[in-house]
């Protein structure tokens, strides 16, 4: 691999599509069958309407983990593919409660 990295154009976001595989409405949280990696956490999930031609973006939560697993009982975690995300409406309350105090 090139040190150079001339393939990529820093000023655009790398994206990874998926879908939702999952949630969990007692921990709020969305799994995701999109595999992340350190340094993705923070990153936002959006949904894309397409309508008449126009696609339209909607953040609907932001990636806070992946799913690990193990083989073969042994302690060594592995990427399963999934992520884990916090809905956009808890994140905006949270943000909503600071903002109160």
């Amino acid at each position: 691999m090139s040190k150079n990295n001339s393939f990529l154009d820093i000023k655009l976001p790398l994206l990874r599509k998926g879908i939702i595989a999952g949630k969990n409405t007692v921990l709020k949280i969305i799994v995701l069958d999109s595999p992340v990696y350190q340094g993705n956490s923070g990153g936002l999930v959006l949904e894309v309407e397409r309508e008449c031609g126009q696609e339209n973006y909607k953040a609907i939560g932001v990636i806070t983990n992946l799913v690990p697993f193990t083989k073969d009982d042994s302690e060594k975690f592995q990427n399963s593919g999934y992520s884990v995300a916090v809905p956009m409406d808890s994140v905006l309350e949270l943000i909503s409660d600071t903002t109160k105090k």
